[in-house]
Formats: structure tokens, C-alpha cells, sequence
């Protein structure tokens, strides 16, 4: 049982440590130059070729010591630009620019950083090497070498390192590094690469993809729609929603109750407001209740005129104040007719 369980935490200890030990690594945490593409050949022209590196750091780098050679399957290893050669190796790679470097027979030569003499074409079965002062930073072998893992690319087609979430990859392993390009895109050191996007900024003031109310109120507050009359839905300032904006059936246009009225019970002082047409008929349902309970002003009973939805500017309109005869109004006539009869008689 005891070796049971050590058999166990050694397995648990070795799973851990891969994760560490077999986590690719990405260029940008290295210190000095890749190489990104590589074209051994043109559709047309066997010699239309070129060699892109790349600076992943966060220095600019110069090139003054550096070497570049290529390796054929026999082993033997003929330098192609150096700080010795006719065309030397030299300049400044700024920090993440490319940097190309062209067979003079290159289609697209002008674009070139450096084009070199010409004298070692790159072939089928090579290895590329790229030296700084102390030895060598990057390799890449195709075909049927010795540390190569990626066949021969057809030629208009390249190598092309691979990258993960717009990083590339160097793994020391080509086969896994790289992949065959049908459609090769050199780069030279006036192109400017993309970082990935960034990520939302909350407190900016936007919005963003990403955000949203709970993680970021700020940029993203919650929205109160705006009421729509009509929709069946009682909605913020509406005291109905009966599905339409027709006016005169218990339900404004304005999505209000309509009160008729023969609905509610006049009190002494309160005023009518009626509506009548050009030819002083009254409109049907043109009666409004201006105010109730009773001593209603007349200012309160132009407001419901104003807020009225079946009442409109070319209406001829008229405020009557209702008086009701109560038991108090029935004495004074009384009282009144009684001293009139005693001073007439």
C-alpha cells in the first residue's frame, strides 16, 4: 500500500513539471533576433528568394558582428552576409520590426533591407543559420537535413513561423515552429506590426466589447427604454396600454384613461370643459371633467384641455362651471322669494 502511493505523488509530481518543462515558449520573452520566413524559390525564377528576421524584444538591435550562413545536406556551411562579406551585414533592427533580406533576383528587391551578393542561393535540403557575436541564436533546416523536421517548400510558397495569440513561437523545434506559407508575405523594417487589441477600459466613458453594466457601471449604465404608447405594455408615465393609439375607447392616445363625464359625480364649483367644432357641434366624448373635488380652478381645467388627446387648437373650446342646487342654494331662494313677495305685497 505504502509503494502504492508514492507511485502515485511520483506521478502527480511529474504531471505538475510538465507543465512547466513542455510550456512553449513564445519569442517575445527572448533576448535577441528570430528568423520568420524563409522563400528558396519563385514560381518563375529559382532565385527569387528572400529571408525575413524579426526583433521580439523591447531594444532596438544592431547588426554589426552578426552572421548569416547556410548549411547544405552535405554539412558543409557557405556564409551569406557577414560584417566580412562584399555586402555586409549591418544596420539596426528596431524593436518588434522585421528586418528583409533578399537574392538580389528577389521579385520584390526594392523592398529589401539588404540584398546580398547573390553568390549563395538558398536550395532544397538547407539549413539557415543566424550568429550573433557569441554564437548561434536561431537555425531553421527543411528538407532532408540533419536538424530539419519541415519538408521542402514548393516553389512561390514559404516557411513561416507560426505564432499563438499574435506571438510567435520558438520552441527549438522547426516542425512545430513552422508551417508552409502558400501565400509568403515578406516584411521589411518600415512595416509596423499589430499588438493584439487591447482590452476594455472601464472608465472611459465607452461601452465596450467585453463590458457590460455589472462589471463596469460606469461605461455601461443601465438604460431605462423609452416608453412606447401602443405596445400593450404599461410603460413609465402611462396609466394604460391597450395595444393602439386610438383615442376614445377608455384608453388615450397618449396611453392615458380616458374619463367620460357621465363616469364620475359633479360636485358644486367643479368645471366642465367641452369641445365644439367650427359649426359649434359638440364633439362626441367632448366633455371633460376639469377638476374634482369641487372649487376647481380655471387654470386646471385648461390643462386637461391641454393634455387632452381628442381636444386640438382648431376646436372651439368652452369652460362651464357647474352648479348644483344643494339644500343650502334651495333655502337662500327660498328666503329670497319670501322678502321679495313681503316688498311687493
Amino acid at each position: 500500500m505504502k509503494n502504492y502511493f508514492k507511485s502515485k505523488l511520483f506521478f502527480i509530481i511529474l504531471c505538475t513539471a510538465s507543465l512547466f518543462l513542455f510550456k512553449p515558449v513564445l519569442a517575445e520573452s527572448l533576448n535577441h533576433l528570430i528568423i520568420t520566413e524563409i522563400q528558396i524559390a519563385g514560381k518563375t525564377l529559382v532565385d527569387d528568394e528572400f529571408i525575413e528576421l524579426y526583433n521580439p524584444t523591447d531594444q532596438a538591435i544592431g547588426l554589426i558582428g552578426w552572421k548569416l550562413t547556410k548549411k547544405t545536406s552535405s554539412g558543409n556551411e557557405y556564409t551569406i552576409l557577414s560584417s566580412q562579406t562584399s555586402v555586409k551585414l549591418q544596420g539596426v533592427v528596431a524593436s518588434q520590426r522585421y528586418f528583409l533580406i533578399a537574392h538580389p533576383k528577389f521579385s520584390a528587391v526594392s523592398n529589401a533591407d539588404v540584398v546580398h551578393s547573390g553568390t549563395q542561393s538558398l536550395a532544397s535540403d538547407n539549413t539557415l543559420i543566424l550568429y550573433d557575436k557569441l554564437g548561434v541564436v536561431d537555425r531553421v533546416g527543411w528538407g532532408s537535413v540533419a536538424d530539419a523536421v519541415v519538408s521542402n517548400p514548393a516553389a512561390g510558397k514559404s516557411l513561416e513561423r507560426k505564432k499563438d495569440n499574435n506571438f510567435y513561437l520558438d520552441i527549438d523545434n522547426n516542425g512545430q515552429d513552422f508551417f508552409i506559407q502558400n501565400n509568403p508575405n515578406p516584411q521589411n523594417s518600415s512595416y509596423e506590426t499589430q499588438s493584439p487589441p487591447p482590452g476594455p477600459v472601464c472608465g472611459n466613458n465607452i461601452c465596450e466589447s467585453g463590458e457590460n453594466f455589472v462589471d463596469c457601471l460606469a461605461d455601461c449604465p443601465v438604460v431605462t427604454p423609452t416608453p412606447v404608447c401602443g405596445n400593450g405594455l404599461i410603460e413609465t408615465n402611462e396609466t394604460c396600454d391597450d395595444g393602439n393609439t386610438i383615442d376614445n375607447d377608455n384608453c388615450s392616445a397618449l396611453c392615458q384613461i380616458e374619463q367620460s363625464v357621465k363616469n364620475l359625480s359633479l360636485g358644486d364649483g367643479d368645471y366642465i370643459v367641452k369641445a365644439y367644432d367650427d359649426k359649434q357641434t359638440e364633439l362626441v366624448n367632448g366633455e371633460y371633467l376639469a377638476n374634482q373635488p369641487n372649487n376647481a380652478s380655471y387654470a386646471e381645467a385648461r390643462s386637461i384641455l391641454s393634455t387632452s388627446s381628442s381636444v386640438t387648437d382648431s376646436h372651439n373650446l368652452k369652460i362651464i362651471k357647474y352648479l348644483m342646487f344643494s339644500g343650502g342654494s334651495l333655502l337662500v331662494i327660498f328666503l329670497f322669494a319670501v322678502i321679495f313677495k313681503s316688498v311687493l305685497f
